[in-house]
């Protein structure tokens, strides 16, 4: 985990010029209101992290906005106004193919309607972005660019992602069900291919992220995610504490909050029906390493500390 305290790869959000990360009259319009965009991956823990935050009063904790094939979540009152504003008939329905894929679209918009929308005693909106879910260059532009933008990466080690999606894509059930008794065979060149893309994703964004001087941070499924309700909650309000928000009333540390594990195998080659094989190949490549260790970060090299004092 970075700790809140020292954001990375930027000053703290305070000490950024404004031409860096775009016009600050997101942040002069709406006091203090700001929004958070959880950048991950499928199967990373946070869909118990928005439930954590759905209980702290001052967030408006939303899940995966710009899923293909749902938004979770708008009301209809918050489509019927993004429907206005874009000037087009929607039918106001988050499972609505048209909708979803105009949400899509114009992920400003969305947002700029939910953070208007928010009840006042709400002052931050949070959400996820998966890979596949929008492009580099939409989340650049309609997130990272804003003054009032806060961008949080969530990273879990890929086998454990890995065979946790391949469970839930296999009984087309993302929650509420025990895998435990469950193996699924997985392979290897599939696997390498997907680390790829993820790794892509990560390094791209925080590229972006390094390349206009907006502080990103960091948290982990294993460090900060699976603990206690009041455990998450302090450590995702530590972040938002260091850029100048706050105070919070952080939930109970309540049971019924707690995270239900879908698989209690501890050990992986428990989880997986072709394991020794699967091993073996990835020894073989000289790249087992891959699957147990975390996504990497980015770090710049000369040439991109060269290319950014050129365009600045």
């Amino acid at each position: 985990m970075t700790h809140a305290s020292s954001p990375l790869f930027g000053p703290s959000p305070g000490r950024i010029h404004e031409a860096a990360i775009g016009p600050a009259a997101d942040v002069a319009r709406r006091g203090a209101r700001r929004l958070v965009c959880i950048v991950s991956v499928a199967r990373t823990g946070t869909n118990h992290l928005s439930k954590v935050l759905s209980n702290i009063p001052e967030i408006e904790s939303r899940r995966e906005l710009f899923n293909p094939s749902r938004i979770w979540r708008m009301d209809p009152p918050e489509l019927e106004e993004f429907s206005r504003r874009l000037g087009r008939p929607l039918t106001c329905a988050p499972d609505n193919q048209q909708t979803v894929d105009a949400v899509r679209r114009n992920p400003g918009l969305t947002l700029e309607c939910l953070l208007d929308l928010m009840p006042p005693e709400k002052r931050i909106l949070t959400f996820k972005v998966f890979v596949n879910q929008l492009s580099v260059r939409q989340v650049n532009k309609a997130i990272i660019s804003r003054s009032d933008s806060i961008i949080v990466f969530i990273r879990r080690r890929p086998i454990d992602v890995y065979v946790s999606q391949r469970k839930a894509a296999r009984l087309n059930q993302w929650t509420k069900v025990d895998t435990t008794d469950m193996k699924v065979s997985i392979d290897p060149r599939h696997f390498l291919k997907w680390s790829r893309r993820c790794n892509d994703w990560y390094r791209r964004l925080e590229a972006v992220c390094w390349a206009m001087g907006k502080p990103f941070y960091q948290l982990t499924y294993e460090t900060d995610l699976a603990a206690s309700p009041l455990t998450v909650a302090g450590r995702f309000c530590a972040i938002l504490e260091d850029c100048g928000l706050g105070p919070f009333t952080l939930p109970p540390d309540d049971p019924a909050l707690g995270m239900t594990r879908q698989d209690r195998n501890k050990d992986v080659s428990d989880r997986v029906a072709n394991w020794p094989e699967f091993k073996r190949y990835l020894t073989e490549k000289g790249l087992l390493e891959r699957a147990f260790e975390p996504i990497p970060q980015f770090h710049p090299t000369k040439w991109d500390r060269l290319w950014r004092r050129l365009v600045a």
